[in-house]
């Protein structure tokens, strides 16, 4: 069985079953708890609901199914929120070559920040500390590479699907807070702000 989670850094643990929200918590333009909620859907409710199997199966395959997702997710955005833009492999950060998953903005109101989104799915070929090694890589990445001016103010986050309980408890020392989506899935995020109000890290 294949376990979801979806963890909030710096959140207050959530214990009770999660549910998909029925409002937006930002007006046109997903933040992360939308976003959460997205990934939630497309793996619970979207198709004929044989999403968990398929990420079973490809988990398995080589060359991953981070590929595969990132289309899925990033679908299932543009569905819910017209007026948003979203763009795969952007490249964002300063002096280096490393592109973003998702670059999400308001196609009108450029005043909304950017909202930044490194996607990680766990994959048989790799180990539960593998796993969680790149997650944290990505993290540190957010928060020591410099944004390019021209996204910000931003919101960064990470975002890692596992499927494994090593793979889960991988993660427990990067992320802090776990929702189960279904069986063996689970979704963790880590949320950085760079130029915004809220600020609590990053240049």
């Amino acid at each position: 069985m294949f376990r979801s989670f979806i963890s909030f850094l710096r959140c207050r643990p959530i214990r009770a079953s999660y549910r998909p929200m029925t409002t937006t918590t930002f007006a046109d333009i997903p933040d992360i708890n939308d976003i959460v909620d997205r990934v939630w859907w497309w793996i619970r409710q979207s198709g004929d609901g044989t999403t968990p199997l398929k990420i079973a199966a490809a988990y398995h395959q080589r060359g991953g199914w981070e590929g595969w997702a990132q289309v899925e997710i990033a679908y299932a955005i543009q569905q819910k929120y017209e007026k948003v833009a979203l763009v795969r492999e952007v490249k964002v950060f300063e002096g280096t070559g490393q592109a973003a998953d998702f670059v999400i903005t308001h196609r009108t109101d450029h005043t909304q920040p950017v909202q930044i989104v490194e996607l990680k799915c766990e994959r048989g070929s790799l180990s539960g500390n593998q796993f969680g090694a790149l997650v944290a890589s990505d993290i540190r990445k957010i928060q020591t590479s410099p944004l390019r001016a021209d996204f910000k103010p931003a919101t960064v986050y990470v975002v890692a699907i596992s499927v494994t309980q090593d793979g889960l408890r991988s993660l427990r020392g990067v992320v802090q807070t776990s929702i189960q989506v279904i069986g063996d899935i689970w979704v963790s995020y880590h949320v950085q702000n760079i130029g915004v109000a809220n600020d609590r890290g990053g240049s």
